[in-house]
């Protein structure tokens, strides 16, 4: 129902003391409040409701993608040794983080939290999933915590373990850019293609376990010279019956020798976007891309007169202070343990700035010094990220 119509309103319906309300309500702010301070009590806080641990099972691959983040035109990633993580690291980092959200801290209403497993391909090293979902629900049984479990994969060894992956409602995503042709650029290590023996996977877990793949399995392409928006959505929502999210390759890190390459392989997501849209209906999946989440963030955290939901309506504080960015801040919605046991805010940035590490058995988290660190990056981009958001604001819905 609109909140205006145009029409006269009584002074004392229901409809114009809304409108009070949200005139009221939604008052300019008299000054911009951007703060550049993050501080070590926020950062604990931030810990005790963080809901999503992504692990590094491997840097292992059984595929060699030819734009592959970790692969060769990158170089702001550890070197990868055919290294697994340990029991050990994972046990230790979740024995550090229960006492996190067991604290007055945390402040969740559902106590889920969300464990992804992320390789390499995670699948390589099966049997430490499978070890720590063992201690995860050993711990579940003793506490009031919930966990859910989602897991990256190319699909390669699905046929190996999908009866645990289905009982254990793993949300699946798997790696898949479209067609054959499509697909072409995600080969074995022997230079073959993949495609084949993925699309034959897939199919068999589709077939044994419906209701599983209906619900938990869905498919994450990434756009290049030798796909499109079209091709993909054309291809993953008639095989499959699903819509896939597309990413596109990540611009942070390529090696200068590489740049021509990747410029060759680079595609425009927003550009390919609009191609689809005489076929697709591909605005809600357009608003579900990163750049795109990146604007609607913006707007949700930034602007003064915005609501994600109804109920925030009665929480609102006008007195708000703002961070000037909106991505991968430390320790508030995810937290990625690498093979070599540090810790980033999450797996898509560079792997030089940790914000702590696990050594001999014991988790070393300086919160002081991620404050201070944070507070010089802030100061020094503010201005750079409002510029980006508000391009991005316009790129995105005009």
């Amino acid at each position: 129902m609109p909140y205006w119509t145009g029409a006269k309103i009584l002074d004392n319906s229901y409809e114009s003391k809304k409108v009070r309300y949200f005139k009221e309500l939604c008052k300019e702010p008299e000054e911009e409040r951007f703060v550049t301070e993050y501080s070590p009590i926020k950062l604990r806080k931030n810990l005790a409701n963080l809901n999503h641990l992504l692990i590094e099972i491997t840097d292992k691959c059984n595929l060699s993608c030819k734009y592959c983040g970790y692969g060769d035109m990158y170089g702001n990633y550890d070197k990868r040794e055919n290294k697994n993580n340990t029991f050990q690291n994972i046990k230790t980092l979740i024995d550090f983080l229960y006492k996190s959200w067991s604290s007055n801290d945390n402040l969740s209403f559902n106590n889920i939290r969300y464990i992804g497993f992320y390789g390499g391909e995670p699948l390589v090293n099966f049997s430490l999933i499978k070890e720590t979902i063992d201690y995860l629900e050993a711990l579940s049984e003793l506490s009031e915590l919930k966990f859910e479990y989602g897991m990256t994969t190319n699909g390669m060894l699905l046929h190996k373990y999908m009866e645990y992956i289905a009982d254990k409602k793993i949300h699946l995503l798997i790696s898949l850019d479209g067609n054959e042709y499509n697909d072409s650029y995600r080969v074995m290590k022997n230079g073959q293609p993949s495609f084949s023996q993925v699309i034959s996977n897939v199919e068999t877990l589709r077939k044994k376990y419906p209701q599983y793949f209906e619900q938990y399995v869905n498919f994450n392409a990434v756009l290049h010279n030798r796909n499109s928006v079209k091709d993909i959505i054309f291809y993953i929502k008639n095989k499959f019956n699903k819509f896939p999210t597309i990413s596109s390759l990540a611009t942070n890190g390529i090696k200068k020798e590489k740049q021509k390459e990747f410029i060759k392989m680079f595609q425009n997501q927003l550009e390919s976007y609009k191609e689809a849209e005489s076929c697709f209906d591909t605005q809600k999946m357009f608003l579900q891309t990163p750049d795109s989440a990146m604007a609607n963030f913006f707007i949700n955290a930034y602007c003064n007169q915005t609501f994600r939901k109804y109920s925030d309506l009665f929480i609102y504080d006008s007195d708000k202070e703002y961070i000037p960015t909106g991505i991968c801040m430390p320790l508030k919605r995810k937290l990625f343990l690498t093979v070599n046991g540090k810790l980033l805010a999450c797996e898509r940035i560079g792997q030089t700035y940790p914000l702590g590490k696990i050594v001999g058995g014991q988790v070393f988290m300086d919160f002081e010094g991620i404050s201070a660190f944070y507070k010089k990056l802030f100061d020094r981009n503010i201005h750079f990220y409002i510029s980006k958001f508000y391009f991005l604001l316009l790129q995105s819905y005009f």
